[in-house]
Formats: structure tokens, sequence, C-alpha cells
């Protein structure tokens, strides 16, 4: 499996390479993230995936690059537009739909953890140090748009980023953490059309000005056809942790 999805994505790689060049350095920008993919694939750390012993002949880029080499050529801005070429071309070869769904994961780390880009912040029940993954899923189930940033901020922040990437005119289906009269501003300005649940002990909207997107989004979801479709939603939210625990559904065509 491992191996065909390697040979699937490299030569998408392939394609999303071409015209790009780094001549100043001793590894290509495409050498780095075979590396990076194939460690990836084998959930194994990118260490492990710089020894040769790990590589079947056929597949292994020659020579390969050091763990140290990997870890400062990761941080090249030239690296970054090729990876996300790339992760464009990935997402063309998987089907997609107008309906979308935002939600957010706690990748956790030990509390003695010294990673200076982790965070404490609130996990799933209670505080935690680690980061957080948010992203907006295709309902077909391909990952279009992801962010991971220090599990202090905020989910509402995160998802103002990722919605200004995403398609306007998208249903886009989201719990109560994302049921902000800004989020819905913003959207409706975008084209978007949020559906944020309420929270479920939530006995009214208050006195204070809300927005008009707010305002017709919950009057969309109290109707019947309204709470079938988030209990659609949760099901499928649901799905995807039974799948894959760790992370959301992958875009690896």
């Amino acid at each position: 499996m491992e191996r065909e999805r390697f040979v699937r994505m490299r030569l998408s790689l392939s394609h999303a390479a071409t015209g790009h060049h780094n001549p100043h350095a001793a590894y290509s920008d495409k050498v780095i993230l075979l590396v990076l993919l194939w460690a990836a694939l084998h959930r194994k750390p990118i260490s492990w995936a710089c020894l040769a012993c790990h590589w079947p002949g056929d597949l292994r880029p020659t020579p390969l690059p050091s763990q140290p080499t990997m870890s400062r050529r990761l941080r090249c801005e030239s690296l970054w537009r090729l990876l996300e070429r790339w992760a464009c071309a990935l997402r063309d070869h998987l089907p997609r739909s107008g309906v979308k769904i935002m939600d957010a994961k706690v990748p956790t780390i030990g509390g003695c953890g010294k990673d200076p880009d982790a965070a404490s912040g609130y996990g799933a029940g209670g505080l935690a140090k680690g980061y957080k993954l948010h992203w907006v899923m295709d309902f077909c189930g391909a990952v279009d748009h992801w962010l991971v940033a220090p599990l202090n901020f905020s989910e509402q922040a995160a998802a103002g980023l990722l919605l200004q990437h995403t398609t306007p005119g998208s249903d886009v289906l989201a719990d109560h953490n994302y049921d902000s009269n800004a989020l819905y501003e913003l959207s409706g300005e975008r084209g978007i059309h949020l559906l944020a649940a309420p929270p479920r002990n939530a006995k009214g909207i208050g006195n204070r000005r809300h927005s008009p997107h707010r305002l017709h989004a919950l009057e969309f979801l109290h109707a019947p056809l309204g709470r079938r479709i988030l209990k659609r939603h949760r099901i499928r939210i649901a799905s995807v942790w039974i799948t894959c625990p760790c992370t959301p559904a992958v875009c690896t065509a």
C-alpha cells in the first residue's frame, strides 16, 4: 500500500516540480519532499527515512540527505511553495462537492515537553499542551485546506484564515465552537454559507445585535431539514475519527 501511494504521489510531485529550480542546493526540493513523504507514509520519524536500509533500491533517491539537512531545508520558503503546488495537484485528483466540514483536532505532547512551538490550552477533556490541527474538509472526504497552530490559538481565529481560502458558494458545516457573529460576517462577505450548530444548552440569542447571516443560519438549522443536515454532519465527523484517529482524511490520490 505504501509503495503504491508513494509511486502515484511521486509522479504528481514530478509534474508539480516542473519549472521549479533550486540550483544552489546540494539536494533538490523534490528529493527533500520525497524523503518527507516516505517517512509520513510509514508513520516514522524523518531520521528513519534518511537511512538507505529503509528504502527499496528502485525507489530510493540517491544520495539521501542527512537528518540535519532535512531539518534545515524544511524551513526553506521555496520548498513550502513547491509543497503547496504539490498539495493542490493531489487535491485535483479527488472529487469535489459544494459542502465542506470545518473542525479541529488536538495532537498533544507530554507536559514536560520542550517543544518551543507547542503551547498550553484547552483540549478534549481539559488543559493540555501541544498543537491544534484545523482543517476544512470536503464532504467527499478530501482535505481542502489545513492549518497547524499552537493549542492556545483560537479555533475562530484559525477558521477566519481558512475561510479566506474556501471556495465562494460553499456550504460550510461546523460545530458550536464556530458559532460567531464575526465568522458569519466574514463568510457572508466571501459568499460562503456557514452553518455552525449553536450550543445544545443555548436558551436564546440574547438582545445584542447579531449578524443577519447568523440569524438566517440559525433559522434554517432549527427547521427539520437543518436538523437532519446537522445530524449527518456529526455522523460524518465521527466516521473521520473512527477511520483515522490521528488526522483527518488525507488527500493521497
